[in-house]
């Protein structure tokens, strides 16, 4: 019944829902570790025609990882509008600042009981590729009883693993195109470094991200 009465108040409502769409509400978060995002209202019902967007910034060379604590939003399914979660959505994009992949994904649905995959799960972690994440939470213009409460989600600053992510980049497609550490690489907070094997030193270059090991005569 609500499918059929979304075909034609779309029709209906669409320039109303632009309009509102265009005053979405934006949270620039830059400056700290850790911090929290709620649906509006939260832990009560939230309203319709919302738009709220969260870009969370933190250092170079860290990650943001983001955990829901609840995530109770409208289930939906409707193949004419593209698939699931079109009419409430939480839309997470790991990677904004690459506008060359496709970094985004929609969830939506209760956290306990939806088909796996729509929404996160309790304790699943969501991590950004860089120091950049951005959080967009929509909700259309009606929902039906019992009415959905929102989320609420916690995230926090974490290395970035260069090591790691040079290792896999060994492998990949261009990977005679890859600076690594050809011995030994160290992850730090926030860096790495190289190191060499016993007989081995590391090049003049000094560069981290070029340094190759030498023999000693």
């Amino acid at each position: 019944m609500k499918t059929l009465q979304r075909a034609v108040s779309l029709l209906l409502l669409s320039s109303a829902l632009l309009a509102v769409r265009c005053n979405a509400v934006t949270h620039e978060v830059s400056g700290v570790d850790h911090g929290r995002i709620e649906s509006p209202g939260y832990p009560e019902p939230y309203e319709n025609n919302e738009e709220v967007i969260w870009t969370i910034t933190v250092e170079e060379n860290y990650k943001i990882e983001l955990f829901f604590t609840v995530f109770d939003l409208e289930d939906s399914y409707d193949e004419d509008l593209g698939g699931s979660c079109v009419y409430d959505f939480v839309q997470i994009d790991t990677d904004p600042t690459d506008s060359a992949t496709v970094s985004t994904r929609e969830y939506c649905g209760n956290q306990h009981i939806s088909f796996p995959g729509l929404c996160p799960r309790p304790g699943q972690k969501i991590t950004s590729k860089g120091n950049v994440m951005k959080v967009r939470f929509v909700t259309d213009y009606s929902n039906e009883d019992p009415l959905p409460v929102g989320f609420q989600g916690f995230w926090k600053k974490v290395d970035r693993d260069e090591c790691k992510e040079m290792r896999a980049a060994q492998f990949g497609e261009d990977w005679d195109e890859q600076l690594y550490c050809n011995h030994h690489c160290i992850n730090t907070p926030g860096s790495y470094f190289c190191s060499c094997r016993p007989g081995f030193v590391l090049d003049e270059t000094n560069i981290p991200a070029k340094l190759f090991a030498v023999t000693l005569y």
